[in-house]
């Protein structure tokens, strides 16, 4: 009778984990204005959504006014495996977890940059 039980409970736990969705890590950045010192953090899943830098910082601590001014960008909370991209039109500053800090200009470390056309996205 108990390996009848047994086995009942494997079947339903091994059916169960058949239908379970996979569990999408949550990436955290943050961006900094390196001229003022002030930054922000927002958590997304790595689930490859597009999202608009202006609506995703607004009322933190780096929207002015509807606009979102920064100089880095850093991962502070990302799994292995994680690749993330700032897009503005067809230029592309990526982020990972190998690579976790970036200066939206690079020719110019600490130069502030008006992301209001900017997106993110990151997926595993």
């Amino acid at each position: 009778m108990k390996s009848a039980h047994r086995s009942a409970l494997i079947a339903t736990l091994l059916q169960a984990s058949a239908y379970s969705k996979p569990v999408v890590p949550q990436i955290t950045v943050s961006l900094a204005n390196d001229q003022t010192g002030t930054s922000a953090q927002a958590t997304i899943l790595a689930d490859g959504t597009v999202f608009r830098i202006p609506e995703l910082f607004a009322n933190t601590n780096i929207d002015n006014a509807n606009m979102v001014v920064a100089s880095s960008a850093q991962l502070t909370s990302f799994v292995e495996g994680v690749f993330c991209v700032f897009w503005e039109g067809d230029r592309a500053i990526a982020i990972n977890n190998e690579q976790t800090f970036i200066f939206f200009d690079g020719d110019r470390p600490g130069a502030l940059v008006d992301l209001k056309n900017v997106t993110f996205q990151c997926e595993i």
